[in-house]
């Protein structure tokens, strides 16, 4: 009878312990239900050297599945969040698949970059030159004039939604600043 009533309380406790890790409750990678966007941030490896020109290359490769946060799709994968360049930021928007960078924000057509095969990123800018370019794989996708100004936008400017998530991504990238 105690062995029945033990039995019984592990596999309810493995019940519960299932449940949470696919809520991700035990993982860490939880949202609030009444979060507006999610965004996975890449761990800071590196940033832009200089304020007036520099060059930042992203070597990966990223499955779509990893950037589920609970039963939640990312909205936004965030590989720079400058801390040189005020405002800079290199991203992916994963309902559009669209590529961004720069400033003000260049925006490249739809692209899958979470197709599971190896890809490097690269984003070029050149303030005295006036100019900035986000390559794929040795592909130019967009070129356009760099200002180095900040704009409101729902990609630059975080305070446009009034509330967004934050997570680290389970996923490591290569980055390298030239």
């Amino acid at each position: 009878m105690i062995r029945h009533y033990l039995i019984g309380v592990i596999v309810l406790s493995l019940a519960l312990l299932s449940v949470m890790v696919l809520e991700g409750k035990i993982t860490g990678n939880m949202v609030d239900e009444g979060s507006e966007k999610i965004v996975v941030m890449f761990p800071h490896q590196a940033d832009i050297k200089q304020e007036n020109e520099g060059t930042i290359i992203f070597d990966f490769s990223l499955p779509r599945s990893l950037f589920m946060v609970g039963n939640k799709s990312a909205d936004y994968l965030m590989f720079l969040n400058s801390e040189t360049v005020d405002g800079l930021k290199v991203g992916y928007d994963v309902k559009e698949e669209a590529l961004f960078a720069g400033l003000p924000t260049l925006r490249t057509k739809k692209i899958n970059i979470m197709d599971g095969e190896q890809h490097s990123l690269s984003y070029t800018f050149h303030k005295g030159k006036e100019v900035q370019a986000l390559y794929l794989d040795g592909v130019k996708l967009i070129e356009g004039e760099y200002s180095g100004k900040k704009q409101d936008s729902l990609i630059t400017g975080f305070a446009t939604y009034g509330k967004w998530d934050m997570i680290e991504s389970p996923v490591s990238i290569d980055v390298r600043v030239e």
